[in-house]
């Protein structure tokens, strides 16, 4: 029975690799939407916004500290000439996630009395801990996605997706009736992070067993030379990268309260939940294909980010407009009237998230193409520009609309200059001799 409904599905996906790719991790990711859509109405009457400010607040701090957990050899993973090279990097980012979260944990410990100092700190400090768990087992999952990325293994990336949706609704629900508070939200996070990790590796295992049992030091040493730029210049891009995406939320949490931070969390989080997806998913076959394309006809390189841009433009327009059309009515009807705020927040960053959504896919493209040089000063412009709005903000004495503004109008600088720099460096790629047609 299971065999002829996995052949139905395989036969009405698309034919053409890229799009079957994309159809492939859709699937799981609308279906683990539609989990989190599903249970969004539930959740915002278990928790407060003040306690989905803290989640906020969690996860931007997670965020950014994930961004350097592994020094960014798992953007390594699908670009590596050999699968043993891969293999190793996949080791590597597990043992750098680790040293990570031990490292942050210690930090902590030693940071108490100085946090709580700062009187929106000490509304998460006692949450502190999780954010350990959490560096680790969102490291784990990036390292081992990337592999699923690599050898181009779609469908178990999917059904990940659908664990990891089903693993954070319910645990999110069941302690939000339990009525712990920003928590039970926290610990659903933790949950969904996890969930997926034992798939991949189970898959890792039997492909390609051998080849993991033989690990040994002098195989990582070698590997962490050779892709040694990655940390010397992709770490910092990523790390300003996450901070210039989550400072934001950080800074209008500390600056306006927790409540303004979970109205802005639910915009983020929920609303533009299907965006972000969608965004994230192609991003990730744009990174196998280009990858792909680098190794095999690079001259497809500019004709690919050419398309993909234009077809992500009419996407953006088909999912952006619906959604700004119907907010105003169904956020305080769907989510309660303790939400009503909300509406405020969407409008008003609508601009920056359809920009982020047609950029950010191409990330990955000065990855693949080693130019961290150009990694580090895309970014490092994004989070200049920034922390001058947020400095702005904070200077004239800006109210949290018109503060949200500002930030929403800076960050579509950012995209612009994204996208700019990224095609920037499709077009200084030179082909080698070999490949050339």
């Amino acid at each position: 029975m299971w065999k002829g409904v996995r052949q139905k599905v395989n036969e009405s996906l698309p034919k053409s690799e890229f799009a079957r790719a994309l159809g492939l991790l859709l699937g799981g990711s609308i279906a683990g939407q539609m989990i989190g859509l599903a249970i969004s109405p539930i959740i915002t009457r278990l928790y407060t916004p003040s306690d989905f400010g803290v989640m906020g607040f969690y996860l931007s701090l997670l965020m950014i500290c994930t961004a350097s957990s592994m020094l960014r050899y798992e953007a390594a993973i699908p670009v590596a000439d050999a699968d043993e090279e891969a293999i190793s990097l996949v080791a590597l980012c597990i043992i750098l996630a680790l040293m990570s979260s031990v490292s942050v944990g210690l930090l902590l410990l030693m940071a108490g009395k100085f946090a709580l100092r700062f009187s929106e700190l000490r509304t998460i400090w006692p949450y502190r801990y999780w954010l350990v768990i959490g560096i680790f087992s969102t490291g784990c999952y990036a390292g081992l996605s990337f592999w699923s990325v690599r050898v181009r293994d779609f469908g178990l990336l999917s059904r990940t997706k659908i664990t990891q949706n089903l693993g954070l609704a319910t645990t999110q629900v069941g302690l939000g009736v339990l009525h712990l508070g920003a928590l039970g939200l926290i610990l659903g996070q933790v949950v969904g992070q996890s969930a997926g990790i034992s798939s991949i590796l189970n898959k890792l295992f039997q492909t390609n067993g051998s080849a993991v049992t033989a690990l040994r030091y002098l195989s990582l040493k070698k590997v962490a030379v050779r892709y040694r730029r990655f940390p010397a210049m992709s770490m910092p891009a990523s790390f300003m990268e996450a901070s210039a995406s989550n400072l934001p939320l950080v800074f209008m949490a500390v600056m306006f309260g927790s409540s303004v931070a979970g109205w802005m969390t639910l915009v983020q989080k929920v609303l533009f939940l299907p965006m972000s997806m969608l965004s994230r998913n192609i991003g990730q076959v744009y990174f196998g294909e280009l990858a792909d394309m680098k190794r095999n006809s690079p001259q497809l390189m500019r004709r690919g980010f050419v398309s993909r841009t234009k077809r992500l433009a009419k996407l953006s327009f088909i999912v952006s407009v619906p959604i700004a059309a119907l907010a105003p009515l169904v956020i305080p009807a769907l989510f309660g009237p303790a939400w009503k705020n909300s509406t405020v927040c969407l409008e008003l960053l609508m601009p920056m998230m359809v920009l982020s959504f047609i950029s950010s896919p191409f990330g990955s493209t000065l990855d693949v193409l080693e130019r961290q040089d150009l990694h580090l000063l895309r970014d490092t412009v994004r989070l200049i520009l920034t922390l001058v709005s947020l400095g702005l903000a904070y200077w004239l004495k800006l109210d949290w609309k018109s503060s949200l503004a500002l930030i929403s109008f800076v960050g579509c600088l950012g995209a612009g200059i994204y996208m700019w720099i990224s095609w920037m460096g499709i077009q200084a790629y030179k082909i080698p001799p070999e490949l050339r047609p």
